[in-house]
């Protein structure tokens, strides 16, 4: 029997093809010419032809085959596989999950022939972009080059100082048009132009501190698919605010804030609020720290809330990393509804190296208020891709805490007390993790993850997001650490926390228990006794 026959993908299409008669087909998503995911089956007609369901546009880069088995229950081999297109509306989050779609070499590049032959571009398209001239492309050399492509406005802030002169802020045509009578934009000015505006680059080309005397403007949901360049030496400084003012705070969807300093605000450094604030991403900032020297924010370094969603804190490749240190609380991820945000390889409570600790106050993450879905992890061979280390003075979870009924967390590949050696040097206090208050079905472990998996392989709300769905999910993802704290590795407390799977982690060096099932905890469920050991 021979395998399927595909014709040519079609975006919004239904998948079609030809194959033995009546036989069912079933049709897979992989890397290469293989059945890594199952996609759909669909039975032929009499004469063969077979549609599946209308495709949608891929944003990771992804091959569809197929098998037949026929009326005699025979099945065939796989079909030849058929790439997917990528499609390409300009949406910020769109361009992470390109860039995560393909193999990356040890140096956190893409082969420019792989992207060019998956997307259909012309490959002499990009040359300006490869700057090395060396056929591979960087995260932000292909961030640009997209940019550039999808047709974003460039909106270049030249000032570091907070000056609002410019007559006519409605617009980021307007603004650049007369940007007032100091001929330079600043951050102010470049944020009040885009309050009505979207796919616009904010690109900030100056250095240095700007200490703020009132908040900068709310990007509200008017506004959409915004890139926000720092370039990793200019820093905003909330010192003078006293009413609990954020540095950064987003109402709207797709903004993407790369590469600031974000330091003493009282409120957060960057909030992302309400239904509208979904696929937004931070990356590359330090937030709450001044080199080795806490500088925190006052609520948290980051704040997720009432409702904002799909949002990604960090990004796969170190350069995206952000430090997120120093705060009361590092990430805080809070409220019914507030669902399926990711916290992605950082380094929190730590220093840039990962070696010194700059603890957060009070917890590293906080997930509470009923937040579920959360993915906190990282995928790198030696499981420090994501440190939550040195944070906490006794006062409340340490490094991780999950309380409030919140549902449904992911804590995978991440170092909970360990430095950036892989050394338990820098504890939590109390603990590494802390499930209390109806904490539930939490899933600790890159075993219980797998094992949580639909049997299809489906990327869907309450998995992983698919822009952040790795190529080869047994090889990314690597056990967690808990070690070195100075309480327990991972505490549960509570009859209402229940349903909590704790498999496949390194637990060890901690001053507690490793695990510590409180009050009726996971069902009070008793430890095994080991009778003999042969």
């Amino acid at each position: 029997i021979v395998p399927p026959t595909l014709d040519s993908i079609v975006v919004g299409a239904p998948i079609t093809g030809q194959t033995v008669p009546n036989g069912t087909v079933e049709l897979f998503l992989g890397d290469d010419d293989e059945g890594q995911f199952f996609l759909d089956s669909v039975v032929a007609d009499a004469t063969g032809l077979f549609s599946s369901a209308a495709l949608a546009g891929g944003t990771v880069v992804q091959t569809l085959t197929a098998t037949v088995t026929d009326t005699s229950l025979n099945t065939s081999a796989f079909s030849a596989g058929m790439l997917i297109p990528i499609t390409l509306t300009g949406a910020p989050e769109q361009l992470f999950s390109l860039f995560l779609g393909f193999d990356l070499d040890r140096n956190d590049r893409l082969d420019l022939a792989e992207y060019t032959a998956a997307t259909g571009r012309d490959e002499a398209s990009f040359n300006l972009a490869d700057l090395d001239g060396d056929g591979l492309l960087t995260f932000f050399e292909l961030l640009e080059v997209s940019l550039d492509e999808i047709g974003v406005i460039d909106l270049v802030v030249d000032t570091a100082t907070d000056v609002s002169d410019a007559p006519d802020t409605s617009s980021p045509s307007t603004l650049m048009n007369d940007p007032g009578t100091d001929g330079k934009i600043s951050l102010r000015e470049a944020l009040l132009a885009v309050q009505f505006s979207g796919n616009v680059k904010i690109d900030v080309q100056v250095s240095g501190s700007l200490q703020l005397d009132s908040p900068l403007p709310t990007l509200p949901t008017t506004a959409f698919n915004l890139y926000i360049r720092g370039n990793g030496g200019f820093v905003l400084d909330g010192s003078n605010l006293t009413n609990g003012e954020n540095g950064f705070t987003v109402n709207a969807s797709n903004v993407m804030i790369e590469g600031f300093g974000l330091v003493n605000f009282p409120g957060a450094g960057v909030l992302l609020s309400g239904t509208a604030a979904i696929s937004c991403d931070i990356y590359a900032c330090s937030i709450g720290v001044d080199g080795a020297v806490a500088a925190g924010n006052g609520v948290a370094g980051i704040k997720i809330d009432s409702g904002a969603s799909f949002n990604v804190v960090g990004g796969a490749v170190g350069d995206l990393r952000n430090i997120i240190s120093g705060n009361t609380v590092g990430v805080i991820i809070d409220g019914s509804g507030t669902d399926s945000n990711s916290v992605y390889n950082n380094y929190i409570g730590l220093d840039a190296s990962g070696m010194a600790a700059v603890p957060n106050t009070v917890n590293g993450v906080q997930v509470t208020g009923g937040a579920s879905y959360t993915q906190i992890f990282g995928f790198v061979p030696d499981g420090t891709g994501l440190l939550i280390s040195g944070n906490g003075d006794g006062t409340g979870g340490g490094g991780i805490s999950i309380s409030g009924a919140s549902t449904s967390t992911l804590i995978i590949g991440c170092g909970v007390g360990i430095d950036a050696n892989s050394d338990p040097t820098l504890g939590n206090n109390p603990h590494g993790v802390l499930l209390s208050d109806g904490a539930s079905q939490s899933i600790i472990g890159a075993l219980g993850f797998q094992e949580s998996m639909p049997p299809d392989g489906e990327v869907s709300k309450g998995v992983l997001p698919a822009k952040l769905f790795p190529k080869t999910m047994d090889e990314q993802f690597q056990l967690s650490v808990f070690a070195g704290n100075v309480g327990d590795g991972i505490r549960v407390d509570g009859a209402l926390s229940s349903g909590n799977l704790i498999l496949g982690n390194s637990i060890y060096d901690n001053g507690g228990s490793a695990i510590n099932l409180l009050n009726g905890a996971n069902g009070g469920i008793a430890a095994p006794v080991v009778t003999s050991v042969d």
